[in-house]
């Protein structure tokens, strides 16, 4: 099987996990990409159309041969994530799907070690190859991944959803790169499983132990020498420390159930 071959025969696989989170028909008004079907964009669709001098029509009226066309150049060849072994083609596809071709490569060049340049050349294909645990690159491209989108105005419309796209991306990921270099696969995926529980639960912990002593504390206020500045800042840090480690916890989860389907479904 040639290059182009495998490229494609890689580039279906991907898609089929991406195009899930893409879904259908959508017009969300908080949404900056509007008018959506299957993912590609009013704006996208008609770029594509007036490409092949055709008229250009709402994008309801997209057909799957276009779809695929569109993913195929725009994203799959453009972000070069055909260049990539299993696992690690689905991480920089589908982030370059969800939010650019130049932030996908550059979250896993930064991963393997690359300076990030958004190309993925001769040197990001090395330190891939070279890396020892593929898991571990997966990981960190999807947390560089998930501090981003954390960072948008829209996550709080969007986030839960994101938050399991990116654990659902690092699972299967991961499997196809296990698979791939004949690591053991359900085992590893129910260890990695486990510790994002592990760790989701000892977040909870903390977030609950500043919770309580926020309380504890606050019952002091009316007695207290301290100035009310002071006081209003010390809380401040306690809120913030409390939505962080909730936060981690709930990711964390979502983790754990995302390596936990990807194991079940071997």
């Amino acid at each position: 099987m040639d290059r182009v071959s495998i490229s494609l025969a890689q580039f279906r696989a991907c898609h089929a996990v991406t195009a899930k989170w893409e879904g259908g028909k959508v017009d969300h008004p908080k949404d900056p990409g509007g008018r959506t079907a299957y993912g590609v964009t009013q704006r996208v669709y008609d770029a594509y159309r007036r490409g092949r001098g055709l008229a250009t029509r709402d994008v309801y009226s997209i057909d799957q041969d276009e779809v695929h066309a569109i993913y195929l150049r725009d994203y799959w060849a453009a972000s070069g994530a055909g260049r990539l072994a299993p696992g690690y083609d689905l991480v920089v596809y589908d982030a370059s799907v969800n939010s650019g071709v130049g932030r996908g490569p550059r979250w896993f060049q930064s991963a393997v070690g690359v300076a990030p340049d958004g190309k993925i050349g001769t040197k990001t294909i090395a330190a891939a190859q070279a890396a020892k645990d593929g898991v571990a690159v997966i990981q960190r491209a999807c947390a560089a991944r998930l501090g981003f989108l954390k960072g948008l105005g829209t996550w709080r419309t969007f986030g839960r959803g994101w938050a399991n796209r990116v654990s659902d991306i690092e699972a299967r990921a991961a499997k196809m790169w296990l698979a791939a270099t004949g690591r053991p696969v359900a085992e590893t995926l129910r260890n990695e499983g486990n510790k994002a529980a592990a760790t989701a639960r000892k977040d909870a912990t903390a977030a609950a132990g500043a919770a309580g002593g926020s309380a504890a504390a606050s019952t002091q206020d009316a007695v207290t020498t301290l100035p009310l500045s002071v006081l209003a800042v010390a809380g401040v840090i306690v809120a913030v420390v409390i939505v962080i480690a909730a936060l981690r916890s709930a990711n964390n989860r979502s983790r754990a159930r995302a390596y936990a389907r990807a194991a079940l479904e071997i």
